[in-house]
């Protein structure tokens, strides 16, 4: 307490010594002591008097509680002394002559509870909550205390949370069976928004999300805060069983949920409430994909050179079917679609999850086998583009597992407009009983009275020649194919030079813009311009090719 006017307070005190009745014992601890200097320094506001102010005091004993706060001073040493540890303190003046004031730290002036002289003694009583009690004097005096001992007031307890609303829910029938009709109302909790909240529920489709999964409604704690509710859980296409009733202060905890039972909260009328979540733990990812097996492919020697034997085997990966894979090369056709044409080899990504795999870069029956990289377990390849008529091919010694993502497909660039001919879908078709099998190529078909349909081959290796709708066509030159130069423009080009009737031919692959003049020397008498088995077509330009009639 800092008042100007104690001092004439003080010089109106009695002679004659108080005395005051103590109150019946509790624990105490006792002290003496004489009082002290005490400096009151300006910290905050509005410090009334100056900035800094000098008085006599008496300082509490530590841990008494005392603090040094008092109307934006702070003082040097602890004069304040709480209610809750100044009621029922007993303070007697053994010497000197001083003032008891007591008030609010941050109220105005405190109010004088006594005046003491040497020999007087007072029990406190009556301070209310939150006030302080100083003891202060214009001169020395000394003193002893007796204080209860006491514990601080526990701090008041937070008002009671308001809790969250519920809300108005309409069920809307958006499927089956929908057993309370069209449309239903009700009141219900809206859960958080986490991935085991959902709206479906008996073919309904809620407005709001008030079913919560398993997953997350087991151990999910629920305090009604006001009204009454019910608590439900089922699973999605059943009826519902009532968990636990609520009402206000209620709390409940879930759990024995089954994994596919979802749970809601419902009431008749508004109600609050506090729901607290169990901490989310993710399922564990799935384990790695294993990948795509290769699979094991049989080369069969269908044509030459068959340089690897008759039918070599290897693991190799299988292209899909959407890429149109082909199958041939140096005169072998494989089992499966091994070769992914250049047009979607651009941006091909492909990671090996077991094993090992060599990528090639192929021309279907030609030399170029080049490797381009070998991908082991764990690895990833993106390929780059290849050339125009060029396939891209992985093999592995052993079993092998991958990932593919096909590259973006990119079309050939058009072939120029002028004097460019497209190849026609070709089938060497059977016409014999017991026919081992039709093959399917591209060709360059001529008029009839120019070429042959046929390829007059003894037993089993006749075929004849049909078009995309069943026409006979005619793609067997005659001797005049001497000197037809051949262009490629597009695709894989295959040039015959052969002895018609016989089996005896020469092969001849072009790339796209390589060309070719044909040369019949004997006993070769006439030509045939195609492609590789199962090929996806060509185009090519001539020059000096001019049917003549076959003789």
């Amino acid at each position: 307490m800092k008042l100007h006017q104690r001092f004439n307070a003080l010089a109106c005190v009695a002679a004659v010594p108080l005395l005051f009745t103590v109150s019946p014992a509790i624990a105490q601890t006792s002290s003496t002591g004489n009082s002290e200097s005490v400096l009151w320094n300006c910290t905050g506001s509005p410090c009334p008097w100056g900035s800094t102010s000098p008085g006599i005091a008496l300082v509490w004993p530590q841990n008494s509680g005392a603090t040094s706060i008092r109307h934006g001073y702070t003082t040097t040493r602890p004069v304040y002394l709480p209610a809750y540890a100044a009621n029922g303190a007993v303070v007697q003046l053994n010497s000197g002559v001083a003032a008891l004031y007591a008030g609010l730290p941050l109220g105005g002036s405190h109010r004088m509870l006594t005046t003491m002289a040497a020999g007087g003694v007072l029990t406190v009583s009556g301070l209310a909550e939150g006030e302080v009690l100083s003891i202060q004097s214009t001169g020395s005096f000394s003193y002893q205390i007796t204080l209860p001992t006491v514990s601080p007031p526990p701090p008041p307890p937070p008002p009671p949370a308001a809790g969250t609303p519920s809300v108005a829910v309409t069920w809307i029938c958006t499927s089956s069976p929908c057993p309370w009709g069209a449309t239903d109302s009700g009141i219900a909790i809206e859960w958080p928004n986490v991935p085991e909240r959902s709206s479906q529920r008996y073919g309904y489709t809620t407005s709001k999300g008030v079913y919560l999964g398993a997953a997350r409604a087991n151990g999910t704690t629920i305090t009604l805060r006001s009204g009454n509710a019910g608590v439900y859980a089922g699973t999605v296409n059943a009826q519902h069983r009532l968990l636990v009733g609520m009402s206000a202060g209620g709390t409940y905890t879930v759990s024995g949920l089954a994994a596919n039972e979802i749970l809601s909260v419902q009431g008749t009328a508004a109600f609050t409430y506090d729901v607290t979540l169990p901490t989310y733990t993710p399922p564990p990812p799935p384990p790695p994909s294993p990948g795509t097996p290769s699979q094991l492919v049989t080369w069969q020697c269908t044509g030459s050179p068959c340089p690897m034997g008759p039918s070599p085997s290897q693991q190799a990966l299988v292209w899909p079917a959407i890429a149109n894979p082909t199958k041939v090369k140096l005169g072998y056709t494989a089992t499966q679609g091994v070769y992914l044409p250049h047009s979607y080899v651009a941006g091909t990504t492909i990671t090996v999850t077991s094993g090992s795999a060599t990528a090639f870069v192929d021309v279907p029956n030609g030399s170029l086998h080049n490797v381009v990289t070998t991908i082991s377990a764990g690895g990833t390849y993106t390929f780059a583009a290849i050339t125009s008529g060029q396939v891209l091919s992985l093999v592995g010694s052993a079993a092998f597992q991958y990932e593919l993502t096909l590259g973006n497909f990119v079309p050939s660039p058009p072939p120029p407009a002028a004097n460019v001919i497209q190849s026609t879908p070709t089938e060497w078709r059977c016409d014999f009983a017991n026919c081992p099998g039709n093959w399917y190529s591209h060709t360059i078909p001529w008029p009839s009275w120019s070429s042959y349909s046929d390829n007059a081959r003894a037993g089993d290796k006749f075929r004849r020649t049909y078009g995309p709708n069943g026409e006979v066509i005619h793609p067997y030159m005659g001797s005049w194919a001497h000197g037809c130069r051949v262009t490629s423009v597009s695709g894989v080009v295959l040039i015959i030079e052969w002895q018609r009737g016989s089996e005896s031919w020469r092969e001849t692959y072009l790339d796209r813009n390589q060309t070719y003049t044909i040369n019949l020397t004997p006993p070769f008498d006439g030509a045939m311009i195609e492609s590789y088995d199962e090929s996806p077509g060509f185009s090519v330009t001539l020059e000096n090719c001019n049917p003549q009639p076959l003789p």
